[in-house]
């Protein structure tokens, strides 16, 4: 309950701020190319506020049926390997990268106040939980990403030790299965999530273009000002959000692909050299 009546105020200032940028945008007879970017810029940040909760909740069943898969993976890992899956460090990232997320959308919104002088203090409210919410969005998907890399360290670490063993075939069709179970899940991982990071995607690729355009205009017009070092504090920001979730599907691709097959084909040039 307490989570609605939150995001409606929420909403209702973030309206706030966006009318009266419009209102702002549309009055002024003579507009500047600098404050067009930057009210393109600022009103685009607004839009992960009702875009992201929106494709969020649509997909809620696949998320659902995500951590379902998760469960049963653990159950089964402990019934193959005797041992449970442990993650010794996902707790303290997740409340490191909670506090760490508000702290960074503090930062960046007061940077953009006392860079940009079109940006008043009561504006900064809209941003505040937008910005919290983006690098919060990015976090959950660097937390999904090295759980992922970890089940699969875990699960080659356990089946390097069983091919050391005496007729370690009994246990090979149970790692197989394993890392079959973990494959789709990461399958599961993207289509559960897929409408909401793919808006989140292209919200942030398009502020980067329109701040990175924006800036290098203003800098070859008028030279190095303030307000170009505002937005190449946005465009950093947003590069770093996409370098993260790359990066971090990339590794978790790698550890849980790649690295596993090389394993399996490994045992069965193996085997073949043995007969």
């Amino acid at each position: 309950m307490w989570a609605y009546f939150i995001y409606a105020c929420e909403t209702v200032i973030v309206f706030y701020v966006a009318q009266a940028r419009l209102k702002k945008f549309v009055s002024t007879s003579e507009r500047r190319f600098d404050e067009i970017i930057y009210n393109i810029i600022f009103l685009s940040i607004l839009a992960p506020h009702f875009l992201l909760p929106l494709a969020s909740w649509r997909n809620g069943s696949e998320v659902a049926k995500f951590k379902n898969m998760w469960t049963k993976f653990q159950v089964r890992y402990l019934r193959v390997t005797g041992t449970p899956i442990e993650f010794p460090i996902l707790l303290s990232i997740t409340w490191f990268l909670c506090f760490f997320s508000w702290i960074c959308s503090i930062a960046v919104v007061l940077s953009q106040f006392y860079l940009q002088p079109d940006f008043s203090i009561y504006h900064t409210f809209a941003y505040y939980h937008i910005l919290a919410m983006l690098n919060g969005f990015c976090s959950l998907w660097y937390i999904n990403c090295t759980a992922f890399g970890l089940a699969s360290k875990a699960l080659q670490a356990h089946m390097k030790v069983t091919l050391k063993e005496e007729k370690p075939s009994k246990k090979l069709a149970s790692y197989r299965n394993l890392w079959v179970d973990l494959s789709h899940m990461m399958q599961q991982l993207g289509k559960a999530y897929s409408n909401m990071y793919g808006i989140y995607c292209l919200v942030i690729f398009f502020t980067t273009i329109i701040a990175s355009y924006g800036s290098l205009s203003e800098i070859i017009d008028h030279g190095v000002t303030f307000k170009e070092l505002g937005l190449f504090i946005i465009v950093i920001y947003c590069m770093t959000l996409l370098f993260i979730i790359c990066n971090e599907a990339h590794h978790a691709s790698r550890r849980v692909g790649l690295n596993f097959q090389d394993i399996l084909l490994n045992v069965n040039l193996t085997t073949v050299d043995v007969a």
